[in-house]
């Protein structure tokens, strides 16, 4: 008994600690970034954001731009998307979620772009889609699905980003029904 109310006791703390309120803050915008202020002076520090008493947002800046974790919240309290950001660019892994919970995207950032692999899922969990990325420039191979998990579309890309190889669309039953060939962007006969 005595540690289940030391962890809540924890558990409120902490979720206490160095945050303010976003209504506190002053926002400016300007070349695509949002600098945040309190009294007049770039914030660093948590920040949370509450609607109908839950709380929304969470998130850190440091000299008044994100960084670090920024997590959203459904009116419920389960988690919507959670990021990492690195002065004030997106940096590492987002991730997105449907309000049941289940994960609806993954994917990693490097210096703002989409970088690595990328995954989209139907609300059931069985992945929609997955592609590769290099530096924002979508990248070999990437195929689609449907909700009951088999291949919807297989398509390439080479490093350029231009359509690249076989191209293959799949009835539901998994049988080919359309096939193209593509080379640097070309499409060929």
């Amino acid at each position: 008994m005595r540690t289940v109310i030391f962890l809540s006791i924890l558990f409120v703390t902490c979720q206490s600690d160095d945050f303010i309120s976003f209504e506190k803050l002053q926002e400016n915008s300007t070349d695509g970034q949002t600098i945040f202020y309190y009294n007049n002076k770039k914030f660093s520090g948590k920040v949370y954001k509450k609607s109908n008493d839950k709380i929304s947002l969470e998130f850190e800046l440091k000299d008044g731009r994100y960084n670090g974790f920024f997590k959203e919240f459904y009116p419920g309290g389960l988690i919507k998307k959670e990021v990492n950001y690195e002065n004030g660019i997106l940096q590492g892994y987002e991730n997105n979620y449907f309000e049941n919970g289940v994960m609806s995207e993954t994917v990693n950032y490097n210096n703002g772009k989409f970088h690595g692999s990328r995954f989209v899922y139907w609300e059931n969990g069985i992945v929609k889609e997955k592609n590769t990325f290099n530096n924002g420039v979508l990248v070999g191979n990437t195929t689609y699905y449907y909700s009951n998990g088999k291949i919807r579309k297989e398509i390439k890309f080479d490093s350029q980003g231009k359509k690249d190889g076989e191209w293959i669309d799949y009835d539901a039953e998994g049988n080919k029904i359309k096939v193209e060939y593509f080379k640097s962007g070309i499409k060929l006969d």
